[in-house]
């Protein structure tokens, strides 16, 4: 009987110790600095604002991954000089029991960072293809958390984009050239905001 007792305290110790952990992990992506113009225009209460969406398209990925690009224009009424603009890039899971999404918002000034960097890792890749390396990584990364880039282990390379702070997604590709795929859309996205 001391045994059942002791065992069930045990059990509802680490119940109640789990709880914690869990709690803590919420509170901490609830305090997820907002480093975007985009995320702070949105994340301010008790005001009217509005929001313009475009879609720039869907790549898909491997395991039932794939990311989806989006224009962003939000301005309060009244105040359309001070549009802001920018990307939204969501990254989607529905290789489990549920679908996961994650999002990550960039400012029209990332924009052109995001297409340099893309340019670097696709040629980046290609020099590098059918040469031995023991693993290597290359990435670049967003002020809203936002990455894209490859790895590469033997000769094998795989692509992937992840967006998140804790509990990140990925999306990964088999294929190089839908890195390229992500470049147009956002290449688009650009010339999309540049007339709003």
């Amino acid at each position: 009987m001391k045994k059942v007792c002791a065992i069930l305290v045990l059990c509802l110790a680490m119940m109640v110790a789990y709880e914690q952990v869990l709690a803590q992990v919420g509170d901490v992506d609830k305090e997820k600095e907002l480093t975007t113009k985009l995320e702070l225009f949105l994340a301010e209460k008790g005001k009217l604002s509005v929001k313009e969406f475009f879609a720039l398209g869907k790549v898909s990925g491997n395991a039932r991954t794939k990311v989806e690009l989006t224009a962003v224009v939000i301005y309060t009424p009244g105040e359309e000089d001070e549009r802001l603009r920018g990307l939204k890039i969501e990254v989607i899971n529905a290789g489990g029991s549920y679908v996961k999404r994650k999002s990550s918002f960039l400012d029209l000034e990332e924009i052109d960072g995001l297409l340099k960097a893309i340019d670097y890792v696709v040629g980046l890749s290609k020099e590098w293809e059918g040469v031995q390396k023991e693993y290597i990584e290359v990435v670049f990364s967003t002020k809203d958390d936002f990455r894209v880039g490859f790895y590469q282990r033997g000769i094998k390379q795989k692509a992937f984009v992840s967006s998140g702070t804790y509990g990140r997604e990925y999306c990964r590709f088999s294929v190089m050239e839908k890195l390229n795929s992500i470049k147009v859309m956002a290449d688009k996205g650009l010339e999309v905001l540049s007339e709003k």
